[in-house]
């Protein structure tokens, strides 16, 4: 079995050890829990695969986290104003508008009891 080496971004592994895995801020990385750590740098692999190598892309492409795609996307749409004219008693299927028109806009990394979500552009 051939295992790939990834050269991780010390700050892109902090900011994920601190954003998504709640940890305090450290002076070093040695100083971060090592299970932490462990994990951080698994999510940070899950980041390389889709295009996200440092802190830049993760500002540019990070859009949030959710517990699921249809409150994401709910909230994301009422968010920049797509909702504010939709009249009340109108039924959205937001299931379906994920998979028919959002999903393929955002990679989505699995993590805890949360969704991280990452523009494709």
């Amino acid at each position: 079995m051939t295992s790939t080496f990834i050269a991780i971004d010390a700050e892109l592994l902090e900011e994920v050890m601190v954003e998504v895995f709640d940890s305090p801020v450290w002076d070093k990385i040695e100083d971060y829990n090592p299970e932490i750590r462990e994990q951080a740098e698994l999510f940070c692999k899950e980041l390389n695969d889709i295009g996200i190598t440092n802190c830049e892309d993760w500002q540019d492409r990070f859009y949030g986290m959710h517990l699921c795609n249809t409150r994401f996307l709910e909230d994301m749409l009422e968010d920049i104003g797509e909702l504010q004219d939709i009249p009340t008693g109108i039924v959205i299927d937001w299931e379906a508008s994920w998979e028919r028109n959002y999903r393929h806009d955002f990679n989505v990394i699995p993590c805890g009891k949360y969704n991280w979500y990452f523009h494709n552009s």
